[in-house]
């Protein structure tokens, strides 16, 4: 690892000559919180009567443009989870039979 003036002095070069490529802190963050947000799932997921997570690994933070398909996704994946005989009967029990098809 180079010493912090090295990499402060490759810092201020343009940077497409930049010898060092590190991420930045922020993108050190976002990654920490996404990491801990994945090691809580298992125990959130015991906690709640219907657990959802669409698969959504291929989307980026920032593509809005693509909202449309992202929503359908999420939508497609709660109606596969919602129909699961398991999670009716969970959701019938919880409601006291007002769950309605």
């Amino acid at each position: 690892m180079p010493g912090p003036w090295t990499l402060l002095l490759d810092r201020l070069r343009p940077r497409k000559s930049r010898r060092f490529h590190l991420p930045s802190l922020s993108s050190i963050l976002l990654n920490a919180t996404i990491l801990y947000s994945e090691s809580r799932l298992p125990v959130s997921a015991r906690l709640v009567d219907v657990h959802f997570k669409p698969p959504l690994e291929r989307v980026g933070l920032l593509q809005w443009n693509r909202i449309d398909s992202i929503v359908q996704q999420g939508y497609e994946h709660a109606q596969g989870v919602l129909a699961r005989p398991e999670v009716r009967r969970r959701l019938d029990a919880v409601a006291g039979g007002r769950v309605t098809a």
